[in-house]
């Protein structure tokens, strides 16, 4: 999936991270480099802990009240992935990383294997990456507001996905799905 953002406006930073978590967003990186910029903060669609979609929320309505809470800052709240989704996710991002580099499949996760049998690994793991690749991608895009919520793969409670900190019209992003 590609998301096309067109910007009409002079600036727009970029920044992801875990919104509810100070750690992990501290309160400057919310707020725009310059005074003429957008930022935009993609959150997760997971939390460590136990922070949700609500929290990220609440975090926003309390930094209005802050020095930079009137910022224009766009916030991109995803609603949480199911378990099932999550697990997904961790394992398509280990069987990416196991595939990424063919000599280290070899010298790491299939050392034990004769050769024929290092191709079969292979082509499963390949296959399994095409479908796991093809669900996380539908997970995500519900997560994001994307696509149409389904049970069992995300959290169905959770709509609000844009949050404008500032009280103005934010600026005029056309964004659209490609593909």
């Amino acid at each position: 999936m590609q998301l096309k953002v067109v910007l009409i406006s002079d600036s727009l930073d970029v920044v992801f991270g875990n919104v509810a978590d100070p750690d992990s967003l501290p309160e400057t990186t919310l707020c725009p480099s310059q005074d003429d910029a957008w930022r935009l903060v993609v959150d997760f669609p997971y939390d460590e802990g136990e922070f949700g979609p609500m929290d990220d929320l609440q975090r926003l309505r309390t930094l209005r009240e802050k020095p930079c809470g009137d910022s224009r800052t766009l916030a991109w709240l995803p609603t949480h992935l199911t378990d099932a989704s999550r697990a997904d996710f961790e394992r398509l991002v280990v069987i990416d990383k196991a595939l990424a580099d063919e000599s280290r499949f070899d010298a790491e996760y299939a050392r034990s294997l004769n050769a024929d049998d290092k191709e079969r690994a292979k082509g499963m793991l390949q296959s399994q990456l095409l479908v796991l690749t093809e669900r996380v991608n539908l997970a995500l895009r519900q997560a994001y507001g994307l696509a149409q919520k389904q049970e069992g793969v995300v959290d169905l409670s959770f709509e609000n996905h844009l949050v404008a900190q500032q009280e103005s019209d934010p600026p005029n992003y056309g964004m659209q799905e490609l593909g």
